[in-house]
């Protein structure tokens, strides 16, 4: 049961550094895009949660959605 509940909270952890990882890039992103897009393009400003969207959905068309269940 120990090696289940710390094989639990290992993957809670992984999965929440994942997200502030995200977060993290979608942020620069949305900085970089509101400093170039809005004047070379007259593109509306977006904030970080809308890149963070569009970072989860570009991932997911590029990748695809894949479970790897090999030991």
């Amino acid at each position: 049961m120990k090696i289940f509940y710390e094989a639990f909270l290992a993957g809670i952890l992984g999965l929440l550094f994942l997200v502030i990882i995200g977060i993290c890039v979608s942020w620069l992103l949305a900085i970089i895009w509101n400093a170039v897009m809005p004047d070379v393009f007259n593109l509306p400003e977006i904030t970080t949660w809308q890149m963070f969207l569009m970072y989860l959905l570009i991932n997911l068309v590029k990748n695809g959605i894949t479970f790897n269940m090999k030991k």
